[in-house]
């Protein structure tokens, strides 16, 4: 059951019964998601395997877009703001292939309800700082084999990152003063 008190604050949330069945997320991320509802603050919680905590960039990475996805679907515009923030935090750390090759596994669907992390994307791959390298792309291409309209434009676009890159590097060797 949701509280009376969440569904007022998030009509999005309100059901006929007021019980509400979040399916793709694990514990944590409802954690997460409860502990926000409760106190306004965003608390992600480490997965654990064996007797420890997992702290890999992408086991966070994961879990901020599946709270992200959860909280633009729901339009629970805080909790986006605080999990497209853990997001962006990780993604700059993160390699972009290895980025979209996760949204992919976890078949992440961005909403259009929000296009933060959409813009988020576009500028990794216009940002010269973030580098791409040809084996980056196969990856990409090895873990989304089909042939969908989408993934062509993917892999267009990141060969074009390339070849943009290897002509940014041919041009200023040529300008370089030996």
């Amino acid at each position: 059951m949701i509280p009376r008190s969440i569904t007022d604050k998030y009509p999005a949330l309100e059901t006929e019964n007021d019980c509400i069945t979040i399916t793709g997320l694990n514990q944590r991320h409802g954690h997460t998601i409860v502990h926000f509802w409760h106190t306004g603050t965003y608390q992600w919680i480490a997965p654990l395997v064996g007797k420890g905590p997992i702290n890999s960039k992408e086991a966070k990475f994961e879990d901020a877009l599946r709270i992200y996805e959860f909280a633009t679907s729901h339009s629970i515009n805080k909790l986006a703001f605080f999990a497209f923030n853990h997001v962006e935090e990780i993604g700059n750390s993160l390699k972009l292939s290895k980025m979209l090759i996760m949204m992919h596994k976890n078949n992440f669907d961005l909403h259009s309800k929000d296009e933060r992390l959409v813009e988020y994307l576009m500028e990794q791959v216009r940002l010269p700082t973030v580098k791409i390298a040809r084996e980056d792309i196969d990856e990409v291409e090895m873990a989304i084999p089909s042939r969908s309209v989408s993934s062509i434009m993917l892999l267009t676009m990141l060969e074009m990152k390339l070849s943009l890159q290897k002509y940014e590097e041919d041009e200023c060797r040529k300008t370089s003063i030996p």
